[in-house]
């Protein structure tokens, strides 16, 4: 839908979408921590451990959500100014988009932390009530904001900010509504939990998220990094890749949910002391993710014209856009063994050499390859995924080497 609005607005809900995700990851950390934790509480049958880790986890999961929402609302036009290399419209756009969705920051942060423990009890029915009625809502407010139908008025890069914040917050509040009471066999939410707050778990969950942080620290300045070089590479580069991102993130839905799916029983089983089962999980998921990243491949190949029809742009971007996509449709091997993996290695508390691995492909291989292929070889776009491509293959062998290894395995709740 905002598609239709041309490319500046393409580039401006692009860039805001980054900034935004850049923060969401890092408070978003917290979130994976408790997840882990919960996992191998489960595994352990601890539901007093249980207990207080919600509480302990959703105190610290609001201070911070706080604090980075603040930040994002303040920082937002300097930001989008820098990454649009300097486009005043972009970046005016970019900072709007950005203040309206920064407020629904706090309901964000806390509904992952809600889903990761309903996950790790085994309820995954309950997440997707409330992701398909934020997702319907925010289909149904973008269709009436983004181009004013229905007698709504025309709001444009604002309306689809608005549809996205009140979609969350709403999202929230059904998760949190069901988390209260939903009667688990093992465990069951209630408010004064929060009440018993303990500073050794906390303390425990800060040294399980500060990697994970910096992971996503490394993940999402790298993904802000590839921006700015593309930005520098060709003048259709930024709206043909922030449309080829649109798509892209469909192939992770399958294998990202494979990959928390993995991530869940591998630290059920971790805590529960049952190596054995734990390796014939990964095997599988292995198996299942290579099959999803199949089927993505074909898709992509069999839907990107069609996509692209949807996009009111011009034929060099339309044309630059398909062929993105379609290198990818490669590359989503590499990234599939990349998601089961760093979700494997962090579930059982490896989450350090998974920062490191990220890092490392990133600034060593990633960054430097897509500059020197795209800008310095004048190869465009194309020689930007170049170095995107390589660091994709690096970091999916590195992951693999860590995981055989065995030396990632640790009981975190004995």
């Amino acid at each position: 839908m905002v598609g239709q609005l041309a490319e500046n607005a393409i580039s401006a809900v692009g860039i805001g979408g980054q900034i935004i995700f850049f923060i969401v990851t890092l408070a978003g950390a917290i979130a994976s921590a408790i997840s882990i934790l919960a996992a191998q509480y489960n595994g352990a049958k601890d539901s007093h451990g249980m207990a207080v880790l919600a509480g302990s986890g959703m105190v610290i999961i609001s201070f911070c959500s706080v604090v980075f929402g603040v930040f994002l609302f303040y920082s937002a036009f300097p930001l989008a100014l820098w990454l649009s290399n300097g486009n005043q419209k972009i970046a005016q756009l970019s900072s709007e988009y950005i203040k309206i969705v920064s407020l629904s920051t706090p309901q964000v942060l806390l509904t992952f932390a809600i889903v990761g423990i309903m996950r790790s009890l085994k309820d995954t029915k309950t997440p997707l009530i409330s992701s398909m009625t934020a997702l319907l809502l925010n289909t149904g407010l973008n269709y009436l904001l983004i181009n004013g139908n229905l007698g709504f008025p025309a709001l444009g890069v604002a309306g689809a900010a608005l549809a996205t914040s009140i979609s969350q917050t709403v999202s929230f509040f059904i998760a949190l509504h069901f988390f209260q009471n939903r009667n688990f066999s093992d465990y069951s939410f209630k408010l004064r939990h929060i009440f018993l707050t303990n500073l050794n778990l906390s303390k425990k969950i800060l040294r399980i998220t500060i990697p994970i942080a910096l992971d996503a620290l490394f993940w999402q300045a790298a993904s802000i990094t590839y921006t700015r070089v593309i930005s520098q590479a060709e003048k259709e580069a930024l709206p043909a890749y922030f449309i080829y991102l649109g798509l892209r993130s469909m192939g992770y839905i399958p294998i990202g949910s494979l990959g928390t799916a993995a991530a869940t029983l591998v630290g059920r089983n971790l805590g529960a002391g049952n190596p054995v089962r734990t390796d014939m999980i990964i095997r599988q998921a292995f198996k299942f993710c290579l099959m999803s990243a199949f089927v993505m491949s074909v898709l992509y190949n069999m839907l990107s014209g069609f996509y692209l029809d949807y996009f009111s742009v011009e034929p060099g971007v339309r044309n630059l856009a398909i062929s993105l996509i379609r290198y990818f449709s490669v590359v989503i091997f590499f990234e599939s063994i990349i998601v089961l993996m760093a979700g494997t290695l962090r579930a059982g508390g490896d989450a350090f050499a998974v920062s490191c691995i990220t890092f490392s492909t990133f600034w060593l291989i990633g960054i430097p390859g897509a500059w020197f292929f795209g800008v310095y070889m004048s190869l465009g776009m194309k020689g930007c995924f170049i170095g995107i491509a390589l660091e994709s293959v690096f970091k999916a062998i590195l992951f693999s080497w860590r995981q055989k290894s065995g030396n990632w395995a640790h009981n975190l709740v004995e």
